[in-house]
């Protein structure tokens, strides 16, 4: 597994540059708080499937099916991170700024207990040695279930809001597309592994 010292740096950059947009009412200082975590979590996706679709190049096996397993647990590890800047976000923003809106803990809540289950999901493939990769519908579940929300926002018109839960949708659109992105990344990597056993 790759350092992820940088990530947690983005991590940290992207919440306090979303939290200075919301105390200072500036949209695109949120967004671009948003922009600099997606950005450094959809670049490590792409760059883990492409090194470890090259170990499935193999005609072994078990070295395809340890390169399967490694994608699954960086994107696992790098969705749980998503929800996890998500709740960073959600407390950040409604405890430090002035902004008030009585769902953000709740959402924030959520988000938290999203990265905690795919923290332990990351920890269980890594623990088990009869792990195998999730199935790929599942990951295509939650890619849906991502896009789903985002077409509620848009649909709604909650993403153009500036009533003080706008920072929240900052986070709804960001983390969401980051989400669906990092979803089909995952599905790629592991349909371009099963390719290669035909």
């Amino acid at each position: 597994m790759r350092s992820l010292t940088w990530l947690y740096l983005a991590l940290i950059a992207g919440s306090i540059a979303l939290t200075a947009g919301a105390i200072l009412t500036s949209v695109p200082l949120a967004i671009a708080g948003a922009g600099i975590f997606a950005i450094a979590i959809l670049t490590s996706a792409i760059s883990a499937s492409k090194t470890l679709r090259y170990a499935g190049t193999t005609i072994s096996t078990r070295i395809k099916h340890t390169a399967a397993l490694d994608i699954a647990r960086h994107h696992t590890l790098l969705a749980a991170l998503s929800y996890a800047w998500a709740a960073c976000g959600f407390a950040a923003v409604y405890l430090l700024s002035d902004l008030v809106w009585y769902h953000a803990y709740q959402y924030g809540s959520g988000a938290f207990l999203g990265a905690c289950g795919l923290y332990f999901l990351y920890r269980r493939m890594s623990w088990a040695e009869t792990a195998t990769p999730p199935p790929i519908a599942l990951t295509a579940l939650h890619a849906l279930a991502a896009g789903g929300g985002l077409a509620y926002l848009i649909g709604t018109g909650k993403i153009v809001s500036l009533r003080t839960d706008w920072p929240g949708n900052v986070i709804f659109v960001s983390g969401g597309i980051t989400i669906v992105l990092l979803c089909l990344i995952a599905i790629q990597a592991q349909l371009t592994l099963r390719s290669k056993d035909a």
